[in-house]
Parts: C-alpha cells; structure tokens; sequence
C-alpha cells in the first residue's frame, strides 16, 4: 500500500514537473518578440497540401491581399540550381534543412520580394483557415507565439469585414514553356517586377522616402540586384547597386547598414526582415539615406 502511494506521488510530481517545464517553454516563447508589426504589415508563405499563397497583411491600411501562385510555376531553390513547380515545392523543401526558411528565401529570390515568414497548413488553402490555424500549438511556422496572437487579431478583423483581395500573378509576367520531357511550366519574366512594385508595397515605409545604396562586396554575383529589387517592391528608392565600395572600411559579415538620419520603417524592415544589423554610430560619415553592405 505505501510503495502505490509513493509511486502515485512520484507520478503526480512528474506531472506537475512537465506542466511547469511547458508553461516555462510557453513564457520563453511569447516573450520572444518575434517580427510582426501592426503598424508595417507583413508578407507571409502560406503552405497547404493544395499549393502555396502569398498572405500581405496590412492592418493600418485595412486590408489582406491573398494571390495563390500557379501550380504550374516553377521556383528556383535559393543559392541552388534545382527548380521545382509549385505544387512538388514544399516536398521537396521539407526533407531539407530548415524548410519554412528554404521556402520563403526561394519565393522570394525567385520573385523578387521580400516573405519573411512562413506557416504551413491544413486543408483547404484560403485566408479564413490561415485565420483559424494560427490558435493550433503544434502549427509549423518560425512566427514567434506573439507574432501569432497579433496577426490573428488583425486577421480576424479583415477576414470577418471581407476586407481580402484575391488577385493573380499578372499572365503576362509568366511565360509558358515545355522542359525536354513534354511538360509545360511557368516561368516568371521581367515583367513581374513593375507588378510588385505595386502589390507589395508597405505604405508607412513608402511615406519614408528613403533612399538606399548597395554595396555587394560578398563576391557572390545578383545578390545587390535582388536586395534592391526587394527593397524597391517594398517601397524604398534604391539609387546606388554596386559591387566596389570607396569609403570608410566595413568589417563584420552578413548584411550590416548605416544611416545618419532615421527611417523608423525602413531600418525596422532591415532588421527584422532581412536579418540586417545596424552598425550606425555617432560619427557615421553618410549623406541623406541608407548605406547597405552585403559581405
């Protein structure tokens, strides 16, 4: 009778020590304060077993755009030569390491924009069950669980008062072609970036005006020109791409900025969007704007 009373007593001490490990791991998390702003929006991959959508979030100016790429479509696998059609892509990006982040780099190098997140998905690929997935513990996802309870929020006010737009990638920003096999894909053209100049946009980093230089001294060739074009579908002027910088030396790795004046939004986006590190001080030597190193 007291060893079933002492086991009884171990097994409820292991629980209570499971449950406090849990609500700990549950505190760690939300106070991660994660990428979402109400103020900015966001760009969002959303994977379902039906294919992938595009979610722009944009709650200051009261909508949700939703565009579901084209089975058909092919992307190219970020610092890779692999292309795979939309509707195989997530199969092949799970059995890879770090696939939510595989897959919103390719997306975004493939079109040019910038997805700093994303969330796969059960059943039907629409805004309302994106909206009814975010309260579920287990989704797969590299959103924080604050970034989760403040997206829901806003979502539930956009989806509930039909405030989504559903558009497509405009045809003539895809081209129609056959591989050696006989079967015929997408691919995206030229085109497709006056189209996000307009569609991806950010409305409070646009009301910057800031202007942004590019220094690609990385060595790895497009990586200037994709930065910019992401930056200017997002709003920003970009007036300098280059790969040979004349000024004051730049150690660190990775992408590092500076800036003499402040740009809230911008520098928010380079931040926590771009992975970007601010490396401006008080005796930074930088005219009007943004210098951008990539190294």
């Amino acid at each position: 009778m007291v060893s079933s009373e002492s086991k009884k007593k171990k097994l409820e001490y292991l629980a209570a020590g499971f449950l406090v490990v849990l609500f700990c791991l549950l505190i760690l998390s939300f106070s991660r304060k994660g990428i979402y702003s109400n103020q900015l929006g966001i760009n969002m991959v959303v994977v379902s077993d039906n294919g992938i959508a595009l979610a722009l979030v944009r709650p200051k100016e009261n909508y949700l755009v939703w565009i579901k790429l084209p089975l058909a479509m092919r992307i190219k696998v970020d610092n890779g030569d692999a292309v795979f059609p939309v509707y195989t892509f997530w199969k092949y990006a799970e059995k890879e390491r770090g696939p939510l982040d595989l897959v919103s780099r390719s997306i975004s190098s493939t079109l040019g924009v910038i997805l700093p997140s994303a969330i796969i998905i059960n059943g039907s690929l629409t805004p309302e069950n994106l909206l009814g997935s975010l309260h579920s513990l287990g989704l797969n996802t590299n959103l924080t669980i604050r970034d989760r309870i403040m997206l829901r929020k806003d979502l539930v006010s956009l989806v509930s008062t039909r405030k989504t737009l559903e558009v497509d990638i405009p045809k003539a920003a895809l081209v129609k072609k056959t591989d050696p096999d006989g079967v015929e894909f997408l691919e995206v053209n030229s085109i497709v970036n006056l189209w996000t100049k307009n569609r991806f946009v950010f409305e409070a980093l646009l009301g910057e005006n800031s202007d942004l230089s590019i220094y690609n001294l990385s060595g790895v060739s497009g990586k200037g020109t994709l930065l910019s074009r992401q930056m200017e579908s997002a709003g920003a002027r970009v007036l300098v791409v280059d790969s040979k910088y004349d000024g004051e030396m730049v150690a660190g790795k990775g992408c590092l900025y500076r800036t003499s004046s402040e740009y809230f939004f911008t520098e928010y986006l380079l931040e926590k969007f771009m992975k970007c590190k601010d490396i401006s001080s008080k005796n930074s030597k930088v005219g009007e704007g943004i210098e951008v190193w990539l190294l």
